[in-house]
Order: C-alpha cells, then sequence, then structure tokens
C-alpha cells in the first residue's frame, strides 16, 4: 500500500463520550454530519479506550503512541514537564515535510505543557481576530468554553492557506484540530437544544429530588456555581435535561465539523487527505455509580468510569474501505497506525519498523492490519506482559490483547487494568491520605456494566492477580526510559480535594453473589 504526501486532519472533540454518537448506536441522532462523512465512509473502531480520565494525559497519548506512565503526563494541570527525548506526532511530521498548526486553546492551559506546542509551525489562538465568534448570552469567555463556531474560523483559514500550498508544491499539511464543545458546562445554542424527549413539565418537576440532593454535595455545588449563571439550568430537577444539553453540545460540534468537512472537498483535498476523529476523554452523566473522596459526582470526568473512558475513534483514508473494528484499541495505538497510513513507518512483510521515525518503540500498535482485514485481533504490544520486549516491532507474532491499563492522577490516585469482563482499580499507596475510599474496587462488567457492585471483597483471588500484573506492566513501562513510576514520583494537582469531600461511598459494604468460579478468562 502506497499513500504517500497524503495530508492529515486531526480531529478531537473534548469529552465525547462513544455511546452518545449516532453512528455507535444511540437513540438520538447527534452526529449526522459524522456518521455521513465520516463513519459511513471511514473505520469505526467499536471499542476504543482513552488510558486516562483527563485532558492532558488523553492528548499526550495520541500523540506520542506511549501510555502516560511513559511520557510522565499523568494529570489534568501537569507541572512536570514530558519525558526527556519523546517525540510528539507534529515534531516527526515537521521532520518529513509538513507544514504543521493547530487550532485549540490547549497551550493555553499550563505553562508546563509546552509540548503540545513542538513540531508546529503555526499554534497560537487569535483570540483578538476570532472574538466576533463568541456568543453573549452564554459563559463562552476562551478556555475550555471556547465554542466550535470559534475554533472553525482559524480551522477554515488554516484549510484555505495550506490548500494554496499543496496545489501548487504538493507539500503536505497536517492540522490539529480541537473543539471544545462539549466540555462542561453544556450550553448549546438554542437551535440545538432540541434532545429533551420528555414532557416539558418534567424538567423542573419539584417531587423529583434527585438533582436537589446532588447539588448539596460539594462536587455538585461546584457544577451548579456554573450552571445557575445559564437561566436554563434555573429549577431544573430531571437530571436528563441536562444530559440533554450535553447532547446538544455534541450536535454543535458536529454541525461544525460537517462545514469543515464540506469544504475540504470543495477545495478538492478529500482525496488526499486522512481524517481521523477521536476524543481525549468521555463523561459521566448521571447513570452511573462515580464518586470521587466519598461524595456522588455527575456531569464530569472524574474517576475511572466506563462513560468516562470510552471514546469514539474514527478514521477516514483514500483507498480505505469502510468497516468496523472489534476488539478493545487505545490511544497509544493511534501515532503508530498513522505513521503506517501515511507511509512514514516501514513494513517488511509481517515486520513494522519506526527506526527511522523514534529511537524507541511505542506503547501501542499499528492498527493498519486489521483495517486492510490481514489481522482479526488486535494484538498485544511490546509494553504488554508476555511479550519478548526484545523484538517489540514483529507485532504480527504477538498474542491477542487481553487488557488495558489506565491510571487516573488528578483529583484522586488511582490505576487500573480493563479486560473484556473485569475492570480492576486500585488505590495507588501513600499519594492520597484518604482512608474513606476502598483500596480496590472491582467489577464485572459483563454482569454489572454500570458499575454498582464492588467485588473487590469476595473475590480476593482475582484482586491479588490484577495487582501484581498492573505492577509487572508499570515496571516494564519505567524500564524504558529508565524512570521513576511517576504516579508515586509527583503528587496530584489537586490533593487539597483529599479533605474536602465527605464520605458516601455506595460499596463500602457492597454484598456480592458472585463467585470466584464465575471468572472465566482475566
Amino acid at each position: 500500500m502506497v499513500m504517500e504526501k497524503l495530508n492529515l486532519i486531526f480531529i478531537s472533540i473534548d469529552t465525547l463520550r462513544r455511546d452518545h454518537l449516532s453512528c455507535y448506536g444511540y437513540r438520538k441522532n447527534t452526529t449526522p454530519n459524522i456518521d455521513k462523512m465520516l463513519a459511513n465512509k471511514g473505520v469505526v473502531f467499536l471499542e476504543h479506550f482513552a488510558p486516562s480520565n483527563c485532558t492532558l494525559p488523553g492528548y499526550t497519548t495520541m500523540f506520542t503512541g506511549l501510555h502516560p506512565i511513559s511520557h510522565d503526563i499523568i494529570s489534568h494541570n501537569n507541572q512536570w514537564p514530558l519525558q526527556e527525548g519523546v517525540l510528539m506526532l507534529a515534531e516527526i511530521l515537521k521532520k518529513n515535510r509538513y507544514n504543521t498548526a493547530q487550532v485549540s486553546t490547549l497551550i493555553t492551559m499550563s505553562n508546563k505543557i509546552e509540548h503540545l506546542k513542538r513540531g508546529f509551525d503555526k499554534w497560537e489562538f487569535d483570540s483578538v481576530k476570532y472574538n466576533k465568534y463568541l456568543r453573549e448570552d452564554t459563559l463562552y469567555q476562551g478556555g475550555h468554553s471556547t465554542p466550535a463556531s470559534r475554533i472553525n474560523a482559524q480551522a477554515l483559514d488554516y484549510l484555505e492557506e495550506y490548500s494554496k500550498i499543496y496545489e501548487t508544491t504538493k507539500q503536505p499539511f497536517y492540522l490539529f484540530i480541537h473543539y471544545w464543545d462539549p466540555h462542561f458546562p453544556y450550553q448549546p445554542p438554542v437551535e440545538f437544544e432540541k434532545f429533551y424527549d420528555k414532557p416539558e413539565h418534567e424538567k423542573c418537576n419539584p417531587n423529583n429530588k434527585y438533582l436537589a440532593q446532588f447539588f448539596s454535595c460539594p462536587s455538585g455545588k461546584w457544577i451548579l456555581e456554573f450552571a445557575l449563571k445559564d437561566k436554563r439550568y434555573k429549577n431544573v430537577t430531571d437530571p436528563d435535561y441536562i444530559e440533554s444539553l450535553y447532547d446538544g453540545e455534541i450536535a454543535y460540534a458536529d454541525h461544525h465539523i460537517g462545514i469543515l468537512l464540506n469544504r475540504l472537498k470543495e477545495l478538492g483535498l478529500e482525496q488526499n487527505t486522512i481524517i481521523v476523529l477521536t476524543s481525549d476523554h468521555g463523561e459521566t452523566m448521571s447513570e452511573t455509580n462515580n464518586y470521587i473522596m466519598g461524595t456522588r459526582c455527575m456531569f464530569s470526568h472524574v474517576g475511572l468510569t466506563e462513560p468516562n473512558i470510552s471514546v469514539p475513534f474514527i478514521i477516514r483514508a483514500p483507498e480505505i474501505p469502510k468497516c468496523q473494528i472489534k476488539g478493545m484499541t487505545q490511544h497509544i495505538d493511534i501515532l503508530p497506525t498513522l505513521l503506517e497510513l501515511l507511509n512514514l513507518a516501514k513494513r517488511n512483510g509481517k515486520k513494522l519498523s519506526f527506526e527511522n521515525l523514534i529511537p524507541y518503540y511505542f506503547d501501542g500498535v499499528s492498527l493498519v492490519p486489521n483495517i486492510l482485514g490481514d489481522r482479526d485481533f488486535i494484538p498485544a504490544s511490546a509494553c504488554e506482559l508476555g511479550i519478548n520486549s526484545d523484538n517489540p516491532e514483529d507485532f504480527e507474532s504477538c498474542n491477542e490483547r487481553k487488557a488495558l491499563l489506565l491510571l487516573e492522577h488528578t483529583y484522586q490516585t488511582y490505576r487500573a487494568i480493563r479486560t473484556k469482563r473485569f475492570k480492576f482499580i486500585k488505590k495507588v499507596n501513600g499519594i492520597i491520605p484518604n482512608e474513606s475510599m476502598p483500596n480496590e474496587i472491582l467489577y464485572d462488567l459483563l454482569k454489572d456494566p454500570n458499575e454498582y457492585m464492588n467485588l473487590a471483597y469476595p473475590m480476593k483471588n482475582v484482586c491479588k492477580i490484577f495487582n501484581e500484573i498492573i505492577e509487572k506492566w508499570v515496571k516494564k513501562l519505567c524500564e524504558k526510559f529508565k524512570k521513576t513510576d511517576p504516579q508515586i514520583k509527583y503528587p496530584t494537582t489537586l490533593t487539597i480535594w483529599n479533605s474536602y469531600f465527605e464520605y458516601d461511598f455506595i460499596n463500602k459494604n457492597a454484598n456480592s453473589k458472585f463467585l470466584l468460579e464465575d471468572v472465566i478468562e482475566l
């Protein structure tokens, strides 16, 4: 397969959970443009996951092919730098004569994340030039409330500029576009406020006390502080209405992605451009048993819940047939996949080499053989247990991937392992001295997909196995760069939350009828 001089448009919709896209089976038509222009013409990965529940670890993993344990960006407001020697996607493409630009306010979040600028010719967000796209009737004032209309205005300017260069010189471009919608606060324009499917009187039904109880706890008060500035939240008692505003935000972003992709086609670049769509992490609504330091948490991405880590991943590329890929994939797989699609990685038979691009091996694998139908399973990578790290590039000889490694290190410090059936979460001792939260949590995702029942006590033997796997896995990741475990080395960003929240953890005394014999495969 030869794909020379292809452009790359990398689209990320922040805080986008996979099961709220209509192309992933959502009952509401939230993403008609993504469905028509990407999913119906490209590759849809059905079981894709973020490595963490926070922004910076997610984006850094997308652009490095490394797990947060490897690259050191493990928290939301990281106060320490990227692991020395690690290259970003833009740096790799710049060395291969790509014009590079990003449209994102990510770089304004912290002066400690300069790695997100690396390799980009243009990355500054012109807040003055594009202020006309702000809406006065909302909280949009920049930062994570920057609307899709404002992002699109600059993205389209870059697209016009680079299309002219590509037309005359065939020099390819890489454009990273980061839409903050639907990050909280959920404030879609009125025309996208159309997803509440209950009678209007249910929105503020005084008999529904569910939200009132939540807004009385610390995490709820924080959300209410933002929400009360929008008149649509006044007297709301139904959490489904707030969720419908989240859906409206998704539809709003989808609308502007449609504008972008239509312009790409008008410029004659559709057949010369790879388009990627994903998200840094998902979002929990009100449906799961999600707690932070013992207090209920909704409409956020705190915790390693399924809604927080389950994100979309779609690729549309020239000469690539439409298909759906089953099997667990993660952000660690995105970069090696793109480098092979861009014809920058060398494949000799079954062996794929990145030696000409990076001086180390990725934690993920290229998914191109799966896309082309040459492989019917997702292989374990060099960083995963049981794989010979002396031959990390011979991915075709690897065993099937059985698990994913996850971490949380912002509001609380946990690491987890997720298999097809189980999710095991453990607190990293010595980081947060809070005894109110359990040290271990085990969910059977097949029998308990909403993660209500903690099976850690009745299934101690399973927890012991997972504990050993996690420790060996982390050790192997750290050995790559001869480094210290960053979750032990660096404190959490918001340890003050440790004493701020009250304890009310529903799983503390959870009973279980599950038996160890129920374990089929770890």
